[in-house]
Parts: C-alpha cells; sequence; structure tokens
C-alpha cells in the first residue's frame, strides 16, 4: 500500500514538472536576485522516486535565465548516463526576454557522445547533449529530463546555489521512499539564513527554497560550498551494480569497499614480484622499501583516467596495469599496493576529495559522494605517509596543495577509518632567497640570485626543469614583471626529492635599475621579492577571513654599489606584527660599500571573522609598502 502511495506522490511531481508553464519573463525576476547575478536559477526541481535498492527514477527541471555572457556556463545542457542509468525523457525550451518560446527540442535533437576526456582510455561514462547557441541576451534555457537506474548507492547532493554571480528563484527537492525498503541519512549544511523550508515527513525528504541571492567570491574565504547551503542524502543500506551494502558508519562502508571494490585485485606475475624484492633487498626499513617501490612505478607507469567497472569507483588490477603500464589514480594506487605488498609493507588504500581547497570528508556522515580521488597511506610510527601515485614527479611523501590537511577514507581490511592527511604549516612552505647584486656606475644590475623553495613554494616551482628554454626565461620575466630591460644570462635548477627542496640558481642583468637625480641615485633595496598582492577592497565584507596554507618567506641580499657613492639617506623601517603574522627587514651598512638587507615576511594560518578583514588588509599594504623601500645614494 505504501509503495502504491509513492508512486501515486511521484506520478503527480512527475506530471507537475514536466506539465507545468512557468512564465519566465525576465521583467519578472525582482531587483533583488539580479543584484550581483550573471543567471538567474528560475527553477530547479529535482524529484527522486526509490521504488527499491536497485529501480530508482528522477525526474529533475532546471531553467535558467541567461543575463549575459558570462552566464552562458549556467545553462546546464547535458546529461551524464552509462549502462545501469537509462535517460527515459529530455527536453529543452528556449525563451526570450519576455518569456515567449522561441526553439523548442526533443530527446531525438540531442546528441550522444562518450564522456572521455583527454586523460580517460576508455570510459562506460557517455553524454546526451544540446549544442545551443545563443542569438540574444537576456535568455532562457529550460531542461527537463527523467532517467532510471539501478544503482542505489548515493543520491545526488542538493545544491540551492549553484555557482558564484548565479541567484535562485525556486529551488526544489524531493525524495519519495519507503522507510521499510531503504532510509536515509541527512546532512543539512549551511542552511540558516537563506529561507529553506523542511517540509520532510516520514518516507518523504522535501527542502524548498526562493529568492536566494547571488554571492560575488572574496579573496581569502571559504570555499563556495563551505558556505552555501546543500543537502547531503546517503542511504544506510544500498545496492550498486549488483553488490548490496551497508554504510551506517565509515567503518561498515569502509569494510564494502574493501570487500567489493579492492579484495582479490593485487595479484602479480611472479616475475613482477621478483623483480621488486630484488630491488628492495638491500634494505629491511619499511619507508626506505617503499621509496624504491614509488619510484619504481613513477618510471614503468603513467596516468590515465579508467573509468569502467563498479561504475568507475573499482580499479583495473593491478597485473593489468603491471601489463599495459598506465592506470588512473585507483589503478596506480592498488598497483603500488600490491608491489609494497609483495616485498612485506602494509599500506591502505584511501579516498580523498583531492583539490586546493581542502575539503575533507564529513566524519559522522558517510558517502561515496565525498571522494574524487584515490592516495595511498603508509603507516609509519603513529602516523601515516602519504603517496600520490598518479604522478611521475611528485616526491615521495609530498602532498602539498592538492590532498594536504584534510579528512581521508583509509580503507582497512576491516572497515573504513576517517584519518586526516598531512599539514603544511608555516615552517613547512618556506622560500629562502640569497643573492648578491653589484651595481655598477650605469646604473645596471648584475645579479647572482639562489632560491630554495619548500612546501607550497616547490609545488609551484618544481616544475621548471620540464620547461624548455624560451619558457623558463619567460617564466622569469613573469615572475619579475616589476623590473624593466631584464636578461637572463643562464639558470641551474636542482631538485632535491628526498628532502624535498628545489633550488634555482639564476644569473640575470637588470638594465637602467637606478633613478638618477642630479648625483644621486634611487633604487629599491628589494629587487627579486617585491611580490605581494594586496587583497581587493569591499565595501561590505562577507565571509570570514580564511589563510589555509600559512608560509614564511626570507631574502638575504648583499648590495654592491660603486665606490664612488656614499649612502645619503637609508629608508625608514616600519616592521609589523600582528594576529596574521609579521613582516621584518633589517639593514646592515658593510665597510666595503656594500649594504645586507634582509626580510621576513611571514603569514599565519587560519580562519578570522569578517570584522578583521580590513586590518589584515592593511597587513599586506603596509608590507608592500615596504617592499618598495628606496636608498638614496650620493656622489662623492
Amino acid at each position: 500500500m505504501l509503495m502504491k502511495l509513492i508512486s501515486i506522490v511521484f506520478l503527480v511531481a512527475f506530471t507537475q514538472i514536466y506539465s507545468q508553464k512557468t512564465d519566465f519573463a525576465v521583467s519578472n525576476i525582482s531587483k533583488e536576485i539580479l543584484e550581483n547575478a550573471n543567471g538567474v536559477t528560475r527553477v530547479d526541481e529535482m524529484v527522486v522516486n526509490v521504488k527499491s535498492k536497485n529501480e530508482i527514477t528522477y525526474t529533475l527541471r532546471i531553467a535558467v535565465t541567461v543575463l549575459n555572457k558570462s552566464g552562458n556556463n549556467f545553462v546546464q545542457d547535458a546529461i551524464g548516463f552509462d549502462k545501469t542509468k537509462k535517460i527515459n525523457k529530455a527536453e529543452v525550451s528556449i525563451y526570450d526576454a519576455s518569456g515567449k518560446e522561441i526553439k523548442k527540442y526533443k530527446k531525438k535533437d540531442f546528441r550522444e557522445k562518450s564522456a572521455a576526456d583527454g586523460f580517460s582510455l576508455y570510459t562506460d561514462d557517455k553524454i546526451l547533449f544540446l549544442d545551443y547557441t545563443p542569438i540574444n541576451y537576456p535568455y532562457t534555457f529550460e531542461l527537463s529530463y527523467e532517467y532510471t537506474t539501478s544503482n542505489s548507492l548515493y543520491i545526488s547532493n542538493w545544491y540551492f546555489l549553484s555557482n558564484y554571480y548565479q541567484s535562485s528563484e525556486s529551488s526544489l527537492l524531493v525524495v519519495n521512499y519507503n522507510p521499510n525498503t531503504i532510509n536515509f541519512n541527512i546532512k543539512e549544511s549551511n542552511l540558516k539564513g537563506y529561507g529553506i523550508i523542511n517540509k520532510s515527513t516520514s518516507g518523504k525528504i522535501h527542502y524548498e527554497s526562493s529568492s536566494i541571492k547571488a554571492i560575488e567570491p572574496e579573496q581569502f574565504s571559504p570555499n563556495f560550498l563551505e558556505s552555501t547551503p546543500m543537502i547531503h542524502i546517503a542511504p544506510t543500506s544500498f545496492q550498486y551494480d549488483g553488490y548490496s551494502g551497508e554504510a551506517t558508519n565509515w567503518k561498515e562502508f569502509g569494510k564494502w569497499c574493501y570487500d567489493n571494490l579492492i579484495e582479490g585485485r593485487d595479484k602479480l606475475p611472479d616475475a613482477t614480484i621478483a623483480l621488486i624484492k630484488n630491488l628492495t633487498s638491500k634494505t629491511e626499513d619499511p619507508i626506505e622499501k617503499a621509496k624504491i617501490v614509488y619510484e619504481y612505478v613513477q618510471k614503468n607507469t603513467r596516468y590515465i583516467s579508467v573509468q569502467i567497472g563498479i561504475g568507475g569507483f573499482r580499479p583495473i588490477t593491478a597485473a593489468e596495469v603491471d601489463k599495459v603500464k598506465y592506470g588512473d589514480c585507483k589503478g596506480l594506487t592498488n598497483y603500488t599496493k600490491a608491489l609494497l605488498n609483495a616485498v612485506g609493507v602494509t599500506s591502505f588504500y584511501s579516498v580523498v576529495e583531492a583539490g586546493n581547497e581542502q575539503i575533507g570528508f564529513i566524519e559522522d556522515f558517510p558517502s561515496i559522494e565525498q571522494g574524487n580521488h584515490v592516495i595511498l597511506a603508509i603507516p609509519n610510527e603513529e602516523d601515516y605517509t602519504w603517496l600520490e601515485c598518479t604522478s611521475q614527479q611528485t616526491p615521495f611523501g609530498f602532498i602539498a596543495n592538492f590532498t594536504d590537511n584534510r579528512n581521508v577514507l583509509v580503507v582497512k581490511p576491516d572497515g573504513g577509518e576517517i584519518v586526516k592527511t598531512k599539514s603544511y604549516i608555516e615552517e613547512d612552505n618556506s622560500q629562502n632567497t640569497e643573492a648578491i647584486l653589484t651595481l655598477d656606475l650605469d646604473g645596471n644590475l648584475k645579479s647572482n640570485i639562489k632560491i630554495y623553495s619548500k612546501g607550497t613554494f616547490y609545488n609551484k616551482w618544481q616544475y621548471l626543469p620540464s620547461y624548455n628554454q624560451m619558457d623558463v626565461v619567460k617564466s622569469y620575466k613573469k615572475r619579475w614583471s616589476k623590473l624593466n630591460n631584464i636578461t637572463i644570462q643562464t639558470f641551474e635548477f636542482e631538485n632535491d626529492k628526498n628532502q624535498i627542496v628545489f633550488t634555482e640558481n639564476v644569473h640575470l642583468d637588470v638594465n637602467n635599475y637606478v633613478s638618477k637625480a642630479g648625483d644621486r641615485i634611487i633604487f629599491s633595496l628589494n629587487a627579486f621579492n617585491n611580490t605581494i598582492d594586496i587583497p581587493n577592497r569591499y565595501k561590505e565584507r562577507k565571509s570570514p577571513v580564511e589563510i589555509k596554507r600559512g608560509f614564511i618567506d626570507e631574502s638575504v641580499y648583499t648590495i654592491y654599489y660603486p665606490e664612488e657613492y656614499t649612502i645619503e639617506a637609508m629608508p625608514k623601517i616600519n616592521n609589523i606584527k600582528n594576529s596574521f603574522g609579521e613582516y621584518v627587514i633589517t639593514l646592515l651598512q658593510n665597510e666595503n660599500h656594500s649594504i645586507t638587507y634582509s626580510r621576513k615576511f611571514f603569514v599565519k594560518e587560519g580562519i578570522y571573522p569578517k570584522e578583521e578583514y580590513e586590518k589584515f588588509r592593511n597587513f599586506f599594504s603596509e608590507a608592500a609598502i615596504q617592499d618598495n623601500a628606496k636608498i638614496v645614494l650620493m656622489k662623492k
């Protein structure tokens, strides 16, 4: 009886979504949600009918009014599917500014293509898409579609806002289900202050909203998903590609992942086992063995995406990677794990949400949708050493800027565990510059510079050796773009992957470096590290201040000047120290016609109230002023 009731409710919802007409005239949009918007979501509806764990029907309708060219990216003109997901219906209507329908497309008008990208070798995934080019602005693009899937591993998360500069006029999420057959965990994020209404009852998840303003991005703020309203939905039990599972906690879900995705896929050819044992035979230390294995994987495999097998969640076998010498993050991680296992080193397949933003797994909310990448965890005393297995260049144990400082799911034979990856603190993210600068009588500067980079700075510059000479020169001219008439004479690089330090040794000339005023010459002491960007000013700051990764940037320059000159005026130094960090300069006048200039810029990681933003901005602004400090020399 309950199932019949759910079907009736779904039928009503489906009929409403496909039959109801909305007046999409731009004149109907309130001024409130037009503010800061390049596009307005007029309607965003998803009705999910869960008939059983292996039969779920989604009915969706999304209409976006694109106000200008920048809003074209907000249009959803593609639908993804695979062998477990059947698209039943799809149609698109285009409306002009007055709300008049000017184009209509049916499913037969859509085109189909593989979802493979430039990094994918083969994939089960496909895309149904409509290629539409707008003629005038504004216009409204409305997509309605329905699909059925046999997988219940996850229900798509619901986002009340989709992008910066995109407001929402109306949003609706409905999930109908039989509590006797399946249940869901719900996690609300950032709903407060958006007027979102929860109408959920037993057997029905129901949220709706109206008139949510567009959000403008702000520098040094939490990422979009951390600060906008959304609903996480995950089943406590599920069916996926013929595999049943439970997910009431991470341990339980991790156990399912191990048993169904990983176990038994680590078999290697005898010849490969013999080879890797021989390579590691001279050490008994697990970490040293792991370094040898990691180097072997880097030299003998390459990354390419493989999206097949249990919806792209299961890695291809270690034997297959060993044979073809390529794999995606899952395959290469599993392959590295298999090699380590062959030499007696324990390691664990670990799922992570990779990216610069440091988005971690929610500790009390198990769901597969929280991860997009796989890395390897090697137990190392009381902690883990983390390996990025897709890169042929990344040093052993280095994960800065991509998978650092976030909760990940470590998959073990007895279940899953949420563990936080390595955090790179300020001292880990350092750049040290040592330079000898020689100023001649014509005002030209000859410079020998050494730069030592660690942590996030290492990550930024480690790829320079792979550039050709012309691109290296372009890179330096861009880095020191405030200097005119710069000529790069020579450069050398040293990439110490054991200590994870990248060293640059650069010889360069700068013509006409100084300004002349009669018998005086004036020049900046900070020739090569005048790189502080002052954060934007906001009339009314909306977001907290977040510094995701602190750092220390230090420079020591010895500046030789012609003996025909004497120092007339040294710059006034104003050192800064506050809750955000510190900026310190020291100047030393030497006897051999030289000056030693030392600079330290230290920025702390942290989150601060939005009311502190102006102080934070002033810290950078005052430091930038000090970076431009000039010295005056007088001809004898």
